[in-house]
């Protein structure tokens, strides 16, 4: 079987101790059995690339922390073995992170992806949970061990907080900050306008970073203009394995599947248990693989036609089951996020634009 995997990941749980308002995931009590996950990565870890990140996700992961734990003892003892690089990531909301957290993950230079609306954290997370994470997040940064990043989601209702969100973490040296989007808001057109203004507010504070230091944390910006066209590496370089113990492309088709059962055949896009995938692997991952390859731009379409046409198409990025939470229909793109992705891709070009001093 030849399969290079550049990432692998873990879904520890549906379970979740936050309550936030565009969660699109269906929440319930599953946990990852813990022999399952070290199997997993027992039979994947020979086709993991140098580099490779083995990632816990949720739900909320911290709420199985013992697993976290064993499966990385696991993976360090097979690259001690072989001398393989494989680093480790997490997704995470921050609650559960003690000092004691903070220290494994700087022991074992974690990724960690913090979930935190910076300003808007009470109007769209968890009340009352925002000065937590302001000590968690300034303690992690500053442990050389761990690579903290941050994400944050706004709602038509919420986008007001977008900029001094971005500011907040740029001022405390997050190196990189995702602003995200909900995908299942009804994002009207006096919305768009008012994120479009917030966008080109924002955009003359990043220039500044960029010329002072010649770093780009906000993600939207630091892609770049005319990139190459995005494909989705979903099932080919990407693997994930659900609570249930199922293989899927990764974390999003499996709440794609929850989500939309009737309308994502799990025969379609699930690689099957992992024992049956262990059996015969050759044969499984032949038969699943074809139905991720065409999971790029080119081949997505909205409303108004075929993603292929626009001409903004090499600087958008699309993940296709993320959009088909909105949609319902993989490689369809919801009329808002197609309009997101061109309000971004045109403050993307200004903002290079007056880098170069075009």
């Amino acid at each position: 079987m030849e399969v290079d995997l550049s990432g692998f990941t873990i879904i520890l749980t549906t379970d979740c101790n936050f309550h936030c308002t565009y969660c699109y995931q269906p929440r319930s009590k599953l946990y990852l059995n813990q022999d399952a996950a070290l199997k997993a990565v027992g039979f994947f870890f020979p086709f993991f690339s140098d580099g490779c990140f083995v990632s816990f996700y949720g739900g909320e992961p911290l709420l199985a922390f013992d697993t976290i734990r064993k499966v990385t003892a696991h993976v360090e003892s097979l690259s001690r073995k072989t001398g393989k690089n494989v680093r480790f990531s997490i997704t995470t909301n921050g609650s559960l992170i003690t000092e004691e957290i903070i220290d494994y993950l700087d022991a074992h230079r974690f990724y960690v992806m913090l979930s935190f609306d910076g300003p808007a954290q009470d109007e769209g997370r968890q009340k009352g949970s925002g000065k937590n994470l302001v000590s968690v997040l300034d303690r992690m940064l500053e442990r050389s061990g761990i690579e903290t990043a941050t994400s944050s989601v706004f709602t038509p209702e919420t986008a007001e907080y977008l900029v001094p969100a971005a500011r907040f973490f740029m001022e405390r040296g997050v190196p990189r900050i995702d602003l995200t989007y909900s995908s299942l808001s009804v994002w009207e057109e006096k919305d768009l306008v008012r994120l479009e203004k917030s966008l080109a507010s924002l955009r003359p504070h990043v220039l500044a970073r960029y010329r002072t230091t010649g770093e780009i944390p906000v993600s939207h910006f630091a892609r770049g203009e005319g990139s190459k066209v995005f494909s989705c590496s979903a099932g080919l370089h990407q693997l994930a394995l659900s609570p249930e113990g199922d293989l899927w492309g990764c974390c999003y088709f499996y709440d794609l599947a929850r989500r939309e059962s009737d309308s994502l055949s799990k025969s379609s896009y699930s690689f099957g248990s992992l024992d049956s995938f262990i059996a015969n692997p050759e044969k499984t991952y032949r038969k699943t693989t074809p139905e991720y390859t065409h999971l790029d731009m080119e081949h997505f379409f909205t409303r108004e036609g075929p993603c292929m046409m626009c001409p903004d198409i090499g600087g958008c990025a699309v993940c296709p089951a993320y959009a088909a939470f909105k949609s319902s229909i993989l490689g369809m793109i919801p009329f808002h996020t197609c309009r997101i992705r061109k309000i971004l891709c045109a403050q993307v070009r200004k903002f290079w634009e007056e880098a170069r001093g075009i």
